[in-house]
């Protein structure tokens, strides 16, 4: 089997397996704890500029970008550009590739336990994380990892490399033509 032509080829099955467990968590803990969520649509205080994705993510974000209506992409490159103090794919207080959204993304909110620590967004959950709404930090770094693996190998990509949210909201998928074995052929 060949090298896929550019991003848009990769499969991102296990991903998405990844991310429909990570919206089923913060489903059930929203249908059970909703009076200790704070998280409502256009709340922006977990959307920071700064996040770094892996390749599956990076692949999927910059796919959707590129998807993008031209008055959004030329938008979210221009927060990109100039530093916008919230992630640059906010528009109007809202994710342009909300479906795209990276597993971080997905996950802010919830309790998240890493190591034997546990935080959370600091308006959710004031008196405290019930288990049950505690998302293992740990075990899905390695579900992401899995996927993000199976990616690169499929891709041809070697070493684990993160990419800035900053840079796929300026150049969407473009980005990679420098790191994925991309075909130069002109299909007639």
């Amino acid at each position: 089997m060949g090298k896929p032509k550019n991003a848009a080829d990769l499969d991102v099955t296990a991903w998405q397996k990844v991310a429909t467990r990570v919206d089923q968590f913060f489903s059930k803990v929203e249908s059970q704890h909703a009076e200790k969520l704070a998280c409502r649509i256009a709340c922006t205080s977990c959307c920071h500029p700064d996040l770094t994705l892996t390749f599956i993510e990076a692949a999927i974000v910059g796919v959707a970008v590129d998807g993008l209506p031209s008055t959004d992409r030329a938008a979210v490159a221009k927060a990109a550009e100039e530093g916008s103090p919230l992630c640059p794919l906010l528009l109007n207080s809202r994710c342009s590739i909300y479906e795209s959204r990276p597993v971080i993304c997905r996950s802010h909110g919830l309790p998240i336990r890493q190591d034997d620590q546990v935080s959370s967004c600091e308006l959710n959950f004031l008196n405290g994380f019930p288990e049950d709404a505690i998302l293992n930090a740990g075990l899905l770094s390695v579900w992401l990892m899995v996927a993000d693996g199976m990616a690169r190998k499929g891709h041809g990509v070697g070493a684990e490399q993160r990419y800035a949210i900053r840079d796929l909201a300026r150049l969407g998928a473009s980005l990679f033509e420098r790191e994925l074995p991309i075909s130069q052929d002109v299909e007639s």
